[in-house]
């Protein structure tokens, strides 16, 4: 008789598959300190983490890269792990986003977060607070903002009837 011994395997992302720009953008977002999205700042500048995440999502292997940011990051780099998914349609988000609640957000987990919007910032420490931000971002920020920037990704930027017609079918949704 044989015995079979069977392990599970995880697949781990190796960074090295992406491009130089997208290795960068990757590290950085590894790292990042605060989630933000859209405008931010006195200047309205975007953030790092922004400016990360567009090039990354540009990466053949950006889904990957982003399941990864959401166990590896800190949290903020695992929000920006979930928003590309969301930008990207990611078919199994909600799986990913319950992983992400349930590993990163655990009452046992003192890390705290920070979300910026505007000149606004707030922290998250507690794992109520924590929760409660998570439910205000993903209802007013992952869904619709996700949207509109995979349809200026969709159209490089450019202004016409095609975007336009994807932004409004984005803002329709609840």
């Amino acid at each position: 008789m044989f015995a079979v011994t069977v392990s599970a395997q995880t697949n781990r992302f190796d960074p090295a598959s992406l491009s130089e720009p997208g290795r960068q953008a990757y590290d950085g977002l590894l790292k990042v300190k605060v989630f933000a999205i859209g405008a931010v700042g006195y200047a309205g500048g975007t953030s790092d983490g922004e400016r990360f995440l567009d090039v990354l999502i540009e990466e053949k292997q950006a889904p990957d890269a982003f399941k990864q940011l959401i166990s590896d990051g800190t949290l903020e780099a695992g929000l920006y792990g979930l928003f590309g998914l969301k930008m990207l349609n990611y078919a199994d988000f909600d799986e990913e986003f319950n992983r992400y609640r349930l590993s990163r957000f655990s009452p046992e987990n003192e890390e705290s977060f920070v979300m910026q919007s505007g000149c606004l910032k707030s922290e998250a420490q507690t794992a109520a607070d924590k929760d409660e931000m998570l439910d205000i971002y993903l209802k007013n920020v992952f869904v619709k903002q996700a949207g509109l920037k995979e349809c200026g990704r969709q159209f490089n930027g450019r202004a016409g009837r095609d975007r336009q017609k994807c932004e409004d079918e984005v803002l329709k949704q609840k």
